[in-house]
């Protein structure tokens, strides 16, 4: 490696410096696009990256106009940017400005120019132009823009390993999501072959396919371990997929998990199948860093958005749902059901206030919390509990059948609530009283249904509790 910290200063200001022919191979040889044109835009040098990009050789492109190239879309600021170059500063740097370029093949690709004005020199009287592709920065800036738009973190990641596809030479990425501690059962990605996306090819699941069973492999090790994995030998990989990976020309397998902030365990990995044979490079390293930074916001702005959804549909007490939620539900559930078959349970507990006001607040907390899990634990699948203010709760039935089945529904939410209670130590006795209102014999609307089985809950109030009564017609 060479002593760059060591070198003596005398001994290079001392150095040969290189001659025009060195310079000229810098410039050859420059991943970076080079490329000189004159004032009318006709190109006069140009390097062979910069031909690369237009899918031309150097011999090809010289003497062309540059315009030729621009897409059709950007000519006229491609224009504008030439001539303001000229009148404002013959010897400016141009701001860089990104550009859709026409390619041989027909197609169009993005590139950044960024241009350094020679015209006021005689012998020259040339612009400067470094070409760099685009693709990469176009493709983070609409994941960016899907991260606000709330697009799902799986078509969100797809378009932020296109990006990653461009900004890492010779490889194709994913994304690996929902893992479950033994298997992936998600993938983003927009250039992997499903060969060697084992989730989507193995929808069942089966136990004796990839890595399910085999958690070497890179992503898995990733994602166990929350450290780098590489495979640069992929014979080592399961046949299956050894062998996808070789037909689709790619020689190592490359795998970073993905870290919440402040979170031991990753939430995903992102792995690079690469087309060569050696570990990655300190840049291809320092890339792929930043490409994890920004997938972890994706899973942040999904996690906000859990958050908010829980607070906008769920009693923070209980964790059930809500009022609101409740009764959104309910009105779908009779527009889906023509207006019949659903019911609506409301329930209210006997004597809570004065238990309430006996042992304090947090006592009467943990008392509703107690019954919410009870009467979640007695519904059926497709019931739903709410809490929909106080100590009132509330049960939709989205498959009633008949008035008997309801009946025992509210008798065994009843029957919950009458066991004893352990609370903090102490032991407490409450009982419940409910009233019963169905659709369409006590309303078509999820209004006059739920105040039917409100003024049913009062008549079983007023007749002693511990008791249900059903709506009147």
């Amino acid at each position: 490696m060479p002593d760059f910290e060591g070198t003596d200063r005398s001994e290079a200001a001392g150095a040969a410096m290189p001659d025009a022919t060195w310079c000229e191979r810098l410039i050859r040889d420059d991943p970076l696009g080079r490329m000189l044109i004159a004032r009318d835009g006709t190109i006069a040098h140009l390097n062979p990256a910069a031909a690369s990009m237009a899918g031309l050789s150097p011999a090809e492109a010289v003497g062309r106009n540059v315009l030729d190239f621009v897409a059709e879309d950007d000519v006229a600021l491609a224009l504008e940017a030439l001539h303001e170059m000229e009148e404002y500063d013959p010897r400016s740097e141009g701001v860089p400005m990104v550009f859709g370029l026409r390619r041989a093949d027909g197609t169009t690709m993005y590139v950044e120019l960024g241009a350094k004005g020679y015209l006021d020199e005689p012998e020259l009287g040339l612009i400067s132009l470094r070409v760099r592709a685009y693709d990469s920065w176009a493709h983070l800036e609409e994941y960016l823009r899907q991260l606000v738009g709330a697009a799902p973190v799986a078509r969100s990641l797809a378009t932020l390993a296109r990006s990653i596809d461009h900004g890492i030479q010779q490889c194709a990425s994913a994304f690996a999501l929902g893992w479950d501690g033994r298997r992936v059962h998600e993938w983003a990605t927009a250039s992997v072959p499903d060969g060697l996306l084992p989730a989507a090819r193995d929808p069942e699941g089966d136990e004796d396919e990839h890595d399910g069973d085999d958690p070497d492999v890179p992503w898995l090790a990733a994602l166990r371990t929350g450290e780098t994995a590489l495979e640069l030998d992929l014979t080592r990989l399961p046949a299956d997929l050894a062998e996808a990976a070789r037909r689709a020309g790619f020689a190592s397998c490359w795998a970073e998990p993905v870290f919440m902030p402040e979170e031991p365990q990753p939430v995903a990995a992102v792995v690079v199948w690469r087309r060569l044979d050696t570990p990655p490079r300190v840049g291809h390293r320092e890339a792929l860093r930043r490409f994890r930074a920004a997938a972890a916001l994706a899973f942040e702005r999904q996690r906000t958005e859990e958050r908010l959804v829980r607070a906008a549909t769920t009693d923070p007490l209980t964790g059930i749902p809500n009022r609101a939620t409740f009764f959104r539900l309910l009105e779908r559930a009779l527009v889906e059901r023509g207006g019949t078959d659903v019911a609506v349970v409301y329930l209210d507990l006997d004597g809570f206030k004065p238990l309430n006001d006996a042992h304090g607040h947090r006592f009467g907390d943990l008392v509703l919390a107690e019954v919410a899990y009870r009467l979640t634990r007695v519904v059926r699948a497709d019931d739903l509990v709410a809490r929909v203010g106080g100590d009132e709760f509330t049960v939709l039935c989205r498959s009633a059948g008949d008035l008997h089945q309801t009946a025992r529904l509210a008798e065994r939410l009843i029957g919950a609530v009458d066991e004893p209670l352990e609370v903090g130590g102490r032991v407490v006795h409450l009982t419940a009283s409910a009233g019963v209102a169905r659709a369409p014999e006590h309303g078509t609307d999820h209004d006059a249904l739920v105040e039917a089985a409100d003024q049913a809950l009062y008549a079983a109030k007023r007749a002693g509790g511990s008791r249900w009564h059903a709506a009147e017609p």
